[in-house]
């Protein structure tokens, strides 16, 4: 009896040292990384893998690369010279929609004013003022109606809504943030028409004064590319000066960006080189 209970008690200890000594190892094994790795190795291979952002090119002649484009360029063609870009004067040719000042922003709206959505004033009952002054003190702009009275001339009194002038500025800038209704709008390089905000008609009013200007050889621009990623258009355009230009050779990129809408408002347009 007493030789039985002892081999039970041999066989007792020899299990809890095997039990022991398994422990330890995977112990040993779980510290080193060995033990479970396939199963945190799977773990990783699970977690979502990032896809890189697609560039489309985009066609440059077709589409809405040139609806873009001739928002933000005067003149028709494929190819534009110096004066479809006098918007960006102030700029110096570039532009930053968060930094470019409102008046820069309204010669922009200037070049999609279109006469087929205007009221056309009638001189004999309007009050608007005959003349509003210029920042150049030896330039005076006058209403259409009182223009024609002192130089025997006839044109059309123009008006514009301002929720008319504020939807081009939207479609063009995306927001309505910095509207200024105290900035005038241009419709041309030399100033010869520009509008004014009449707070009683609650219309941008046209003014006009004498003015003219010649060019001498600039530059040619066109388009060179255009590329789509991730909801961001860029359009590619280059200058090649002209012959006796000064003008040095120049390539620009302009940037739209989508809204929640669907919709490209333009951003920039930066000077490559």
């Amino acid at each position: 009896m007493v030789e039985k209970n002892s081999n039970k008690k041999v066989v007792i200890l020899a299990i809890l040292f095997l039990v022991v000594v398994l422990l330890f190892v995977a112990y040993i094994l779980y510290d080193q990384g060995i033990l479970f790795q396939e199963e945190s190795q799977g773990k990783q291979e699970e977690a979502p893998v990032q896809e890189e952002t697609k560039i489309e090119e985009l066609a440059i002649d077709t589409g809405i690369v040139p609806i873009l484009y001739n928002k933000v360029v005067s003149g028709t063609g494929e190819e534009r010279e110096n004066l479809n870009y006098w918007m960006y004067r102030e700029g110096e040719g570039e532009f930053q929609n968060d930094s470019a000042s409102e008046q820069t922003k309204m010669y922009f709206v200037g070049l999609h004013l279109n006469t087929a959505h205007a009221d056309i004033l009638n001189c004999s009952t309007t009050s608007i003022p005959d003349t509003i002054p210029s920042l150049n003190e030896y330039v005076t702009y006058s209403s259409a109606c009182y223009y024609n009275n002192i130089n025997d001339f006839y044109s059309v009194e123009y008006a514009f809504s301002r929720s008319y002038v504020e939807a081009i500025y939207y479609d063009l800038f995306g927001t309505l943030d910095t509207f200024d209704l105290s900035v005038f709008i241009d419709t041309d390089p030399y100033g010869g028409h520009r509008y004014f905000y009449n707070q009683d008609l609650d219309m941008y009013v046209m003014y006009m004064t004498e003015t003219g200007g010649t060019s001498g050889p600039g530059s040619v621009y066109s388009v060179t590319k255009a590329e789509k990623e991730d909801g961001v258009i860029r359009i590619y355009e280059s200058s090649t000066p002209e012959e006796d230009s000064n003008d040095m050779a120049s390539s620009y990129v302009y940037t739209f960006e989508q809204d929640e809408d669907g919709l490209y408002h333009f951003v920039s347009r930066v000077r490559e080189s």
